[in-house]
């Protein structure tokens, strides 16, 4: 440092200068900063302490904050109160809870599905105008009485061909969704009472799903309530569609195991459950056995509403899903343990006898492919209550090949452009192998078995059920010809079906109002 340079003092902070610029400072009285721009250095000025009050609560404030929160829950309660007598008091649209709930069904009433010629309503509209045609030729022309008797048959076949022709795309219970906690499950000690009730005394569904229908339902409800993991897709879908039918069949006989629950909350709780988890995504295309097994059971429930189509639906996608597993190859399940291999046999054929029979009632092409099956038959049970039922199913499906034949050979695309000969012999095999069939379904020994006096009213039905098949059978012989024309066989087949309808439904008029719904949507 030079004599002429004056001596130089430390500041605790930045000089004012600097602070402004935001430049480093090195804290001299000059700093080099000033000295360089030749300005005149100033300390920075000294800031006074900011002082805050501080805030004590006190009781005063403490009273005065809870009195502010009493006003305003109820402000939230007058609020409240008001929304709901103004939704009370302002009329809605009737179609308001049907576009909340039923939103994407708005357009499901304007798709009409495609009936084939074998179909149900096809055959009822054809035979309408063959009593017309053949009243006026008889009396010239029609008698009053029997144009009014007409006009009933037709206004009650366009009733019929307009619901069997709306395609339905839900179950009935759909609207109930959104009142059920997604989290609630029936109460275990009920499901243990079913479980030890069914050991004992097996509920109708149980006995109709194999003699295996009781491990199952133990099985899957110890995967539900007791998991070690969770339970795989499709599990919980078709635990509430199997508990539905077992906790209604105990509830029409009245069992005591229900008397200490609301039993038709849970029926109903099960059903919604059910319902919801057949909508889902994954039940519809993950190929896994749950699944398989909820779609049968849907495809079953849907024709006991009568929704046909909807049942369809089910069916064909079930279908799929079997033959991505390969269920309808002998060699896929020849590994398998004989149990899980019956069990997996069971709802094959199941599933195939349920699509042959509406393949032919609908007039649609099957999803099962006869030409591509060599699956085995499950193994009848040898308990002497189970095994007539077993025998029963066994011939039921036989039944539906023949069903299945009956469009392929008869009402299919190449089956209509076969000459008379070829139609002709078709006719007289495929009617010789109803008669068989019927023969050895009656052969059948029902005596002792599980719910004996269901299993014979299904027995007495299947001269109807034959006679109904034999008519579509005879019917197909004027396809190519004029439409009102009917061969003497098929008049005779459908009188003696019309009659033991008669003579079937009269033993199920004193009967439960589903036992009569069964025998009449089936």
């Amino acid at each position: 440092m030079s004599g002429s340079e004056a001596p130089r003092s430390f500041l605790q902070k930045a000089c004012e200068n600097c602070r402004l610029r935001k430049i480093k400072c090195d804290k001299q009285i000059p700093c080099a900063s000033c000295q360089t721009l030749g300005i005149a250095c100033q300390a920075a000025a000294a800031r006074a302490a900011e002082h805050r009050p501080r805030i004590v609560v006190t009781s005063q404030y403490e009273r005065q904050i809870a009195l502010i929160q009493e006003r305003l829950q109820g402000i939230e309660r007058s609020l409240k109160q008001l929304s709901q007598h103004s939704a009370a008091s302002t009329p809605r649209p009737a179609s308001y809870k049907a576009e909340v709930v039923n939103g994407s069904t708005q357009s499901d009433k304007s798709i009409s599905i495609y009936e084939g010629e074998s179909s149900f309503g096809n055959q009822t509209i054809q035979a309408g105008q063959l009593a017309n045609v053949t009243a006026t030729a008889v009396v010239g022309t029609a008698s009053n009485e029997l144009s009014s008797a007409l006009s009933l048959l037709k206004d009650s076949l366009k009733r019929h061909e307009a619901l069997s022709r709306t395609h339905e795309t839900h179950l009935s219970t759909r609207a109930k969704l959104d009142l059920m906690s997604q989290d609630e499950l029936p109460p275990a000690p009920l499901v243990i009472a079913l479980i030890n009730r069914a050991k004992a005394n097996p509920s109708l569904s149980l006995v109709a799903f194999s003699y295996k229908g009781v491990s199952q339902f133990e099985s899957l409800c110890q995967k539900v309530y007791f998991p070690l993991e969770p339970p795989p897709a499709g599990s919980m879908t078709f635990f509430y569609g199997f508990l539905y039918f077992v906790i209604r069949d105990y509830w029409a006989q009245q069992d005591p195991a229900l008397r200490e629950y609301d039993a038709q909350a849970i029926i109903d709780l099960c059903e919604t459950r059910f319902c919801a988890g057949l909508e889902k995504f994954e039940t519809l295309t993950i190929p896994v056995l749950p699944n398989i097994q909820a779609l049968l059971i849907g495809a079953i429930k849907a024709q006991e509403e009568c929704k046909l189509s909807l049942s369809w639906t089910f069916l064909s996608a079930a279908a799929t899903q079997c033959h991505t597993l390969g269920f309808h190859r002998k060699s896929t399940l020849s590994h398998e343990p004989r149990e899980t291999a019956d069990i997996k046999r069971h709802l094959f054929w199941q599933l195939y006898m349920l699509d042959k029979n509406l393949s032919l009632n609908l007039g649609r092409g099957s999803n099962f492919n006869d030409s591509d099956i060599d699956a085995e038959f499950f193994t009848p049970s040898t308990h002497p209550q189970q095994r007539p039922w077993d025998l029963m199913s066994l011939d039921t499906i036989l039944f539906a090949r023949l069903q299945g034949q009956v469009y392929e050979r008869l009402y299919s695309a190449c089956a209509i452009e076969a000459g008379v000969d070829e139609r002709a012999a078709a006719i007289e095999e495929l009617s010789s192998q109803v008669n068989a069939l019927r023969n050895q379904l009656l052969s059948i020994d029902f005596t002792g078995a599980y719910y004996q006096e269901r299993l014979i009213g299904m027995a007495h039905s299947a001269d109807f059920v034959c006679y109904s098949v034999l008519t579509v059978i005879h019917r197909a012989q004027s396809l190519t010809t004029t439409a009102t024309e009917i061969s003497p066989k098929c008049y005779e087949a459908a009188r003696l079906g019309l009659e033991n309808h008669l003579k079937c439904f009269a033993q199920f008029r004193n009967r439960s109002v589903p036992q009569q719904a069964e025998y009449v949507n089936w």
